[in-house]
C-alpha cells in the first residue's frame, strides 16, 4: 500500500491522518501472541497505586486496560480475579481496609464492582478531608 493511496479516499485529494491510520489498521492485523501477552501482563500485574489521590484515576486506567483486553482479544477476566488484582495494586492501608470489610461480611463474597466502589469512595473521602 502506498502512502498516496492512504491519503486519498474516494477521489478526495487530502484526508485526515486519522482516516489514513484507520485504513492502515484494517490492512494489517497487529494482534500477535506477543501483544496479547503484553496486554495480559498489564492487566494481571499492574503497578501499585500509592496515595489516596491516585486510586480513582489508577483504577480507571486499569479498567480501561481490562476492557481493551476483552475487546481486542476476547479474553474476559472474572470478577474474583479482578477483585484480587485490585487488592494487589492498592497500598497496604487500603488492603487492610478491604480485609476488615470482608471480615465483617463472613460467608459473602464481595464482587468486584462493590469492592471498587468502596475503595474509590473511601479514597475520595480521605482526599476531601486532607
Amino acid at each position: 500500500m502506498r502512502i498516496a493511496h492512504l491519503t486519498s479516499i474516494a477521489g478526495e485529494k487530502r484526508v485526515s491522518g486519522f482516516k489514513a491510520i484507520l485504513r492502515l489498521c484494517k490492512g494489517y492485523d497487529v494482534r500477535t501472541a506477543a501483544s496479547l501477552l503484553q496486554s495480559y501482563l498489564e492487566v494481571v500485574a499492574p503497578p501499585t497505586i500509592k496515595g489516596s489521590e491516585g486510586i480513582a484515576p489508577g483504577v480507571l486506567r486499569w479498567e480501561t486496560k481490562v476492557q481493551a483486553l476483552e475487546f481486542r482479544y476476547g479474553e474476559k477476566i472474572s470478577s474474583g480475579l479482578k477483585s484480587a488484582i485490585l487488592v494487589g495494586m492498592l497500598s497496604k492501608d487500603y488492603q487492610d481496609l478491604i480485609l476488615q470489610k470482608s471480615s465483617q461480611n463472613v460467608g459473602k463474597f464481595l464482587n468486584y464492582e462493590s469492592l471498587r466502589d468502596y475503595v474509590v469512595t473511601v479514597s475520595t473521602q480521605r482526599c476531601q478531608m486532607n
